[in-house]
């Protein structure tokens, strides 16, 4: 159903009533069914219902009228609504002619644009927007410009318009993959060039501004710099703070205060996760820089953060785009925020902090010969913008960590925390086990959350319930509002607030909007979005009189701000309770939530913390809707652990193309494929016969056409190569159990067929024994030469990203050799080792295993069984049965300073490709590439991190 714009939403409501009608009385049958049977109702009892609440609201037919007495009808109806006739008029005259998006004359309306200066404007909004961004978010920035100049622009549509810019954009972007070091023939590309072997328009890219950007905040990170406080006086505000909180801190809380206030770099980091003490700690900094006379300036993401923050440590503090325009201005900067060689600058919640601000602050500071300080977690909600920066600080330079979390009062909730922020599935089974979840329909679990925050509420507990859509915290907000009318705590009556509600005096409500000239607390604070407050009053104007609920401070809130700015406050969406402790909270998980929502959900509790996960949608009233499935609280759960949409930063995901680019994770996959299409294209055609000859033509298709086909026929050409008749073995495990019952015939081979044994290696090979091997360099009848030569460079690439894996094993030590033994001295003995640690890293490289433990004990991709069944042999000739005996390789600082430095190489290597400085010689011979390939360490690991895979 679509909404014409320019017609209010009171007159669409009027006009929907029989809508409203029939959801109501489909609600009351749900209810009643799910009161009588403590259960939802079935799909088939919702059709049911469904039709039942469309009949029981139907009305007697009407008599027929004339389209100009219905046209009249329909006029005095909205007139109702609108207060007026000239009030429908001005609604029809708003409708019918809506104002345009772009000027209509553009010589007499705007400008002419050149089409360069639209091209910096959209990359501008993509660097402002994100670090990294695909071709996807290009052409969709491109279209949003061009519809917005499009006719400022002389003899451009918008569409061309859009195309152009796109193009444009990509080429003045960095990519940041690194060159195709074996590019595909034409034989293994799409028709656009691009490998069949790359996710076609997934590259990513950044521009030479972010990357430049996220580099100065590492060097700063580096850099000596400002007021570094000495152990004297950190050692008195400690005391001063144990003394007033009555708490002693945590050795990680100690040493975050001490590096924050004595690192004496103009940049330093602090990672912990909610509930960990940071705040605590910060309080330890902002008195020992008093003690030794310097200050500490708080900057938040919000107004009413920076309010927050302000009041916990008895310190100034304001949001970070105030300071930044402040002083961008040129006006005279508020004493408040003068920044001098004796101020630290605190950005809480500096996960949140976008990459461009935060290294216009760091720039700030610098001039000053001030310091910043970034307390947060990557791990909760994300910048909104270019972000990425802690954990970029953290892998190249290393941030301080809080690791114990002391929030929570009941046994095994930290740590369940803490595995949940982490990614672990495990990590749910506290809140299970519990009684902390509970599943069902939308409509259930918002009943279920409001009835148990109702009674925490009653109870006299500060409890916050929480949704992941502005709509459900409006519903669930007005329900709260009719209880506590019915309690008497709340009149009935009231103004229309934003959200479409009533505000009525005891209300609880929340301001949307800053206000700075609504003065609080006689002028020392002022109206923020975010703040809650209480109606104590309302006049006849609809303006509203207020208290804070944190200052208690009394305002009068305008008509105007109160019908623009002002919701009901009982619930809140997850971004407003960031950084919030209550006593209880109840969240509503509904689809689409991610890893970085529930974690902060699970930790703004101290006493409990309850989710009420939708796994299952009742039909709509309207009986043409679908349900969707249904799916076990684990299970939703886990979904919304795996989607996670942490902010990467550009360097880090050049890190992580580099690493891709070159592992066997890239690598082999490929090199496997064109070996089967170049050198054997009959195979695929030969499995599916013989799986016809085994099973009929009939069974045999539907194992075929199965999702589960493609990884079977891999393990059966694995079998194939190991000397296998397949025909036979597949019939043979056909014929061990029955296989009418299974719902996936090809899955279920599968798996009774299992893996074969490892191929040993042929002597002088330098592949494992599962990877298929080089292929000859004479041409086989029929075979494309480039596509051979191709293969033969993949197999180079394979065996110099070995090489450089066993280097690094040796060298460097990664976490994983900790359980082998070390190199021997002997030659002969040495060589064996290399060749063990070879397997073993070939296995944890393709497989993507970064486990301390050097063969993992899970993961069942195909072909990893083999893989892992050969490296787990080759790790029992290496064992160390004394592991804690061998050392841990370099120190840290030597691993960051390498990380550095391949990081720097990295980027100018980038940016050289993006300023076309560089080229790359096409005319060396197979055999000399073969060798260069082999010669060169490039593919191998950064020595910062442990061995890939």
């Amino acid at each position: 159903m679509r909404e014409v714009e320019g017609v209010p939403r009171g007159v669409r409501a009027a006009f929907s009533a029989r809508r409203a009608s029939i959801e109501s009385a489909y609600a009351d049958l749900v209810s009643a069914y799910r009161t009588r049977y403590g259960h939802e109702p079935a799909k088939g009892v919702q059709f049911a219902f469904s039709q039942q609440a469309t009949l029981d609201t139907r009305g007697p037919k009407e008599e027929p009228v004339t389209g100009a007495v219905r046209r009249a009808q329909w006029r005095t109806q909205a007139a109702s609504v609108l207060g007026s006739e000239q009030g429908v008029d001005d609604m029809v005259a708003v409708a019918l002619h809506p104002a345009p998006l772009t000027p209509t004359d553009p010589t007499a309306d705007a400008p002419e644009v050149a089409t360069l200066d639209l091209v910096s404007e959209v990359l501008g909004n993509l660097a402002g927007a994100r670090s990294v961004w695909t071709v996807g978010n290009v052409a969709a920035e491109a279209q949003r410009v061009a519809r917005t100049h499009g006719t400022s622009v002389a003899g451009r549509d918008v569409v061309g318009l859009a195309d152009d810019l796109t193009r444009q954009v990509l080429a003045r972007s960095v990519a940041l993959a690194p060159p195709d070091a074996n590019p595909v023939p034409a034989s293994l590309a799409r028709a656009d060039g691009e490998s069949v072997y790359l996710v076609h328009a997934a590259a990513r890219f950044t521009s030479v501004s972010v990357l430049e950007a996220e580099d100065r905040l590492v060097r700063a990170a580096r850099q000596p710099a400002g007021l570094a406080v000495g152990g004297a006086h950190l050692a008195a505000a400690l005391a001063q703070v144990e003394d007033a909180t009555g708490r002693v801190l945590g050795q990680g809380q100690v040493g975050l205060a001490a590096r924050f206030a004595a690192g004496g770099h103009l940049l330093e980091a602090g990672i912990g996760p909610a509930g960990a003490g940071k705040t605590t700690a910060m309080a330890v900094v902002a008195r020992a820089v008093e003690l030794a006379g310097g200050r500490v300036l708080g900057l938040a993401p919000s107004a009413a953060a920076a309010s927050v923050l302000a009041s916990e440590l008895g310190i100034g503090a304001d949001t970070v785009h105030k300071i930044l325009h402040a002083y961008d201005s040129g006006d005279q900067v508020p004493e408040r925020l003068v920044v001098d060689d004796r101020t630290v600058i605190l950005v809480d919640e500096a996960g949140i902090a976008a990459t461009p601000e935060l290294d216009r602050l760091v720039a700030l500071a610098a001039d000053r010969l001030a310091v910043v300080r970034l307390p947060g977690d990557p791990a909760q909600l994300q910048a909104v913008g270019a972000g990425g920066v802690l954990r970029l600080i953290d892998a190249q330079v290393g941030a301080a960590h809080l690791e114990h979390v002391h929030r929570f009062a009941t046994d095994g909730e930290p740590k369940a925390s803490l595995r949940v922020r982490e990614g672990h599935p495990d990590g749910l089974s506290f809140y299970i086990d519990a009684a902390r979840t509970t599943g069902g329909t939308g409509e259930a679990m918002a009943d279920d959350l409001y009835a148990a925050w109702w009674n925490d509420t009653t109870a006299g507990k500060a409890s916050a319930m929480i949704a992941g859509t502005s709509a459900e915290v409006t519903r669930l907000s007005m329900r709260a509002r009719l209880d506590r009318v019915a309690t008497g705590d709340v009149e009935p009556g009231g103004v229309p607030p934003h959200d479409d509600g009533v505000a009525g005096v005891g209300d609880t409500i929340v301001t949307r909007r800053n206000a700075r000239l609504l003065k609080v607390e006689r002028g020392t604070d002022f109206v923020k979005n975010g703040d809650l407050w209480t109606v104590v009053d309302r006049h006849p104007d609809g303006s509203l009189r207020v208290r804070g609920a944190t200052h208690r401070g009394f305002v009068t809130l305008p008509t105007t701000y109160v019908a623009e700015d002002v919701e009901l406050g009982y619930a809140a969406t997850i971004h407003r309770v960031q950084g919030m402790t209550v006593d209880t909270a109840h969240y509503l998980v509904a689809a689409g939530a991610t890893r970085e929502q529930l974690d902060t959900r699970v930790t703004r509790g101290r006493e409990s913390n309850r989710l009420y996960v939708v796994i299952d949608e009742l039909l709509g009233a309207e009986p043409y809707e679908q349900p969707t499935g249904a799916r076990a609280v684990r299970q939703s759960l886990e979904v919304v652990l795996g989607r996670a949409q942490t902010t990467p930063s550009a360097t880090a995901t050049l890190n992580d193309e580099y690493d891709l680019a070159g592992s066997l994770a890239r690598l082999v996959p490929a090199y496997e494929d064109a070996h089967a299409r170049v050198l054997d294209p009959g195979r695929d055609q030969r499995l599916a016969g013989a799986v016809v000859d085994a099973l009929g033509t009939d069974l045999a298709a539907t194992v075929t056409g199965d999702d589960a086909w493609p990884a079977l026929r891999e393990r059966l050409a694995r079998h194939e190569a190991a000397g296998v008749d397949i025909a036979g073995l597949v019939r043979e495990r056909t014929a061990a159990r029955e296989l009418g019952s299974a719902a996936s015939l090809a899955a279920v081979l599968h798996h009774r067929i299992g893996t074969p044994e490892p191929v040993p290696v042929t002597s002088g090979s330098d592949l494992p024994g599962w990877i298929t091997p080089a292929p000859d360099v004479a041409t086989r009848p029929g075979v494309d030469p480039a596509a051979r030569d191709w293969v033969t460079v993949q197999a180079a690439l394979i065996t110099a990203r070995l090489d450089a894996l066993v280097d690094d094993a040796a060298t460097h030590q990664p976490d994983w050799t900790a359980a082998v033994t070390q190199i021997p001295g002997d030659p002969l003995e040495a060589e064996q080792w290399r060749a063990a640690v070879r397997r073993i890293a070939a296995y944890r490289d393709r497989y993507d295993i970064d486990s301390a433990v050097p063969v993992s004990a899970t993961g069942s991709r195909g072909g990893q069984e083999t893989a892992r069944a050969d490296a787990r042999a080759a790790y029992a000739s290496i064992r160390d049965d004394n592991p804690d005996t061998q050392g841990s390789g370099d120190d840290e600082g030597a691993t960051r300073g390498g990380q550095r430095v391949v990081t720097a190489t990295r980027v100018d290597d980038v940016l050289r490709r993006t300023r076309h400085l560089t080229g790359s010689d096409q005319s060396e011979t197979l055999t000399e590439r073969v060798r260069r390939l082999r010669e060169q360490p490039t593919p191998g690991p950064r020595p910062d991190k442990p061995t890939p895979g």
